[in-house]
């Protein structure tokens, strides 16, 4: 068992705990609810059992070479996230809502920037420091909980489409949908990178 770097454990619950900020920084206000707090619950777990490895509790099973190896595209990951993160904020001219607010109504639909490629990218970045988390403490606990992380901002985002569809805008999104990914690039990559330039209206 290898406990991860001081430095790898650094950068990972950095990056998380950039994310953690953003509620409180970036996001309108709104009601912490049963299905934000399961959401973010595997957030509030991964930094815990980054700490925890490098306490030299519950560490990656792989040899020292191997770890050392995965903590570096892990440190990559987060700087990853949190780029995306930062270009995701930039490119809204208001703030958007916590997950889970049933009663938020949108405003528009913000296609430009690295929207122009994908529908959430937010949620990218949220998912890309999960997934570094278990670059870093590549152990079952913490595959577990980047699993869940997934499949609960999977839903979460399902559900934002579903009320965007559903929304006066329902026909502008459905064009948008057909042109982007939900958390990556479509394949057709040339044709959706041209959104990324599109004007703001």
């Amino acid at each position: 068992m290898t406990a991860p770097s001081t430095a790898a454990a650094v950068i990972v619950i950095g990056n998380i705990t950039l994310i953690g900020l953003l509620p409180f920084v970036f996001f309108k206000p709104g009601r912490r609810t049963v299905g934000w707090l399961v959401t973010a619950s595997a957030f509030l777990i991964a930094p815990l059992l980054v700490a925890a490895a490098r306490a030299g509790h519950a560490g990656p099973m792989l040899p020292a070479g191997a770890v050392r190896v995965t903590e570096v595209a892990g440190a990559v990951a987060c700087l990853v996230s949190v780029y995306v993160i930062g270009v995701a904020v930039g490119s809204h001219r208001t703030p958007i809502a916590l997950w889970h607010q049933r009663d938020d109504a949108p405003v528009e639909i913000v296609t430009w920037g690295p929207y122009g490629l994908v529908r959430h990218p937010l949620y990218t970045a949220f998912l890309t420091a999960l997934v570094a988390a278990v670059l870093v403490v590549p152990a079952l606990p913490m595959a577990l909980a980047a699993a869940f992380g997934f499949v609960a901002i999977s839903r979460t985002a399902r559900r934002e489409e579903r009320r965007l569809l559903a929304s006066h805008l329902g026909s502008q999104y459905l064009a948008y949908m057909a042109r982007s990914g939900r958390f990556l690039p479509p394949v057709g990559i040339f044709g959706a990178a041209r959104a990324v330039t599109a004007p703001r209206s």
